[in-house]
């Protein structure tokens, strides 16, 4: 099988290229950087591919649409890393099996945690946070930028850590096929598995991945396999990983009174 690691990034961290060496030379996974700065001009002797693509050509070719407009998120390019990483592995290199896709604020304790998720699910077709229903009836948050493109029903979730199976990048590449378009990335992934009837996973490893927490020194202990987002200080996630160890090597006990409520209630639905 072909896997990969990608991580999404505007004009890529040190150690966000760090760690994606890392996970090169401790996996058998290929790995990514996409780099949504053009002008960025990677170093040479890299482990790790980088992808930077035209927003022109993404545009020309309806991978276009992940951030809405341009206009209307935080992020002012109507052509970003999501569009361009879905170019690549739908219509350039449609090959792989499963990619993992990172935005470069998820924290990632450790290479292992990219290898245990792999191994436990990698037969899924989404891997994901959530998987939220949603009909698109009232036209909160982004939706009537989203019912006009696809029919109900919808499904959404913070699409900041993913997995993504060979099957739900081909059903993505028959919808751009057909409508020339994509849609707001927090849709785009589940409402397109769903509408394809794939096999979408909600494990509690990405139940960390919010578009608004603090995450701390307790939270990594208490959650051991977990991804966390937004973690902003990327430059501090070396120093992080060895405050874990160090935390881990004293035997320190975490607060688990920080532990989310919403975390403690998805537990007990998995222990019932």
């Amino acid at each position: 099988m072909r896997n990969a690691v990608v991580f999404l990034t505007n004009t890529p961290k040190e150690e966000t290229l760090k760690f994606a060496d890392a996970v090169y030379r401790e996996t058998d996974f290929e790995v990514f950087v996409v780099v949504d700065d053009n002008e960025y001009k990677p170093k040479e002797g890299n482990s790790f591919s980088i992808i930077q693509q035209d927003d022109t050509l993404c545009a020309y070719s309806g991978y276009v649409g992940t951030n809405i407009d341009g206009e209307t998120t935080h992020i002012k390019r109507k052509v970003i890393a999501y569009d361009k990483f879905l170019l690549y592995f739908c219509v350039v290199e449609p090959s792989f099996d499963f990619v993992w896709v990172f935005e470069d604020d998820v924290f990632i304790p450790s290479v292992e945690h990219i290898k245990n998720l792999h191994a436990k699910y990698y037969k899924h077709d989404l891997v994901t946070s959530n998987n939220i229903h949603d009909e698109g009836r009232v036209m909160n948050w982004h939706w009537k930028h989203i019912v006009d493109k696809i029919e109900a029903p919808y499904y959404h979730a913070m699409s900041c850590g993913i997995g993504v199976s060979k099957k739900m990048l081909q059903a993505i590449q028959k919808y751009v096929a057909e409508k020339k378009q994509l849609f707001h990335v927090e849709a785009l992934f589940n409402t397109i598995a769903m509408h394809n009837d794939l096999d979408v996973c909600t494990p509690l490893e990405l139940k960390s991945i919010v578009w608004s927490g603090e995450w701390n020194l307790d939270h990594f202990l208490l959650l051991p396999d977990n991804l966390f987002h937004p973690r902003k200080d990327v430059a501090d996630y070396s120093k992080l990983r060895e405050q874990i160890n160090l935390a881990k090597t004293n035997k320190y006990k975490p607060n688990k009174k920080v532990m989310p409520t919403y975390i403690k209630n998805f537990l007990k639905e998995q222990s019932k």
